[in-house]
């Protein structure tokens, strides 16, 4: 079977898995996963991703030049982050904006229900653009391109909301260091950030946050380490926002290869081409 009759297979499953998904409600956005692998057998990967029932709608080789989502906002210098859960030590918040897609980005603290929780909750971020832009894509790096590795940290979803304004929850330096881990290497003084952290989510809910929709990662494993992109739908597009907000799912303590804190590698945002 020649490469073309394969992706013609490929395309054909995605859609079948489509087909078959759960309704949504009326106000709800479908997840939709468009998958760019860095591996060697991308294809396979397809086919593997649509018969366990994700939305692919493209799904291609390592070329980033194929990528449907283009027009990536690769400047990130004004980027920020505005608050958010608590970042590790070791896995601060600026590496997950820092342009590499290697195994360094924003880790969370240890997840709900694993030993030695403090049980706060799903980890989510407010990243700030700088300026407000029209949204075409958003989406993450899960996983290391640099080895497939690290995939023990991937989420099992992130879901997107996006903001022209928020509210500040008006943290001192000594607070913003706490909530990006300085000082709470290896699980110390983590006492000293839930003040923080309740200070934060307060904030947070005074915020009218629109949803844009969702992606997922199927399992732990390194065939699913890649770049996973939320494409806005026909109705969204003119959207406009400054803040982006990533609410991410962990996977669960009973899911192998599951590691007892999630990472998010790298965030990124795509305009509208022209």
């Amino acid at each position: 079977m020649n490469f073309n009759t394969l992706l013609k297979s490929a395309m054909a499953m995605a859609c079948a898995a489509a087909c078959v998904a759960p309704a949504m409600a009326a106000d709800d956005q479908a997840t939709t996963c468009y998958v760019i692998y860095s591996g060697e057998d991308a294809l396979t990967r397809t086919i593997i991703e649509a018969a366990e029932g994700v939305t692919i709608e493209h799904s291609l080789t390592n070329d980033p030049s194929e990528a449907p989502v283009r027009n990536h906002l690769t400047d990130k210098s004004n980027w920020k982050i505005a608050y958010g859960t608590i970042a590790m030590g070791y896995g601060p918040y600026a590496k997950m904006i820092d342009g590499a897609e290697n195994g360094d980005g924003w880790m969370g603290y240890i997840n709900d229900g694993f030993a030695n929780s403090y049980n706060l909750g799903n980890p989510f971020v407010v990243i700030d653009l700088g300026e407000e832009v029209e949204l075409a894509a958003v989406g993450i790096l899960a996983g290391s391109l640099e080895n497939m590795g690290y995939y023990d940290v991937m989420p099992a979803a992130v879901d997107f909301y996006c903001s022209t304004t928020i509210e500040d929850p008006q943290l001192t330096e000594t607070e913003r260091n706490l909530m990006n881990g300085i000082g709470i290497n290896d699980d110390k003084n983590i006492s000293a950030y839930v003040p923080v952290h309740n200070k934060i989510k307060e904030a947070d809910k005074k915020v009218a946050w629109t949803r844009l929709g969702a992606i997922s990662v199927s399992t732990c494993t390194a065939e699913h380490v890649g770049r996973y992109f939320y494409q806005l739908s026909d109705r969204q597009k003119g959207t406009r926002a400054r803040y982006i907000k990533l609410n991410v799912t962990p996977f669960g303590h009973d899911v192998a290869n599951a590691a007892d804190r999630t990472k998010i590698f790298e965030f990124y945002v795509a305009t509208p081409g022209e």
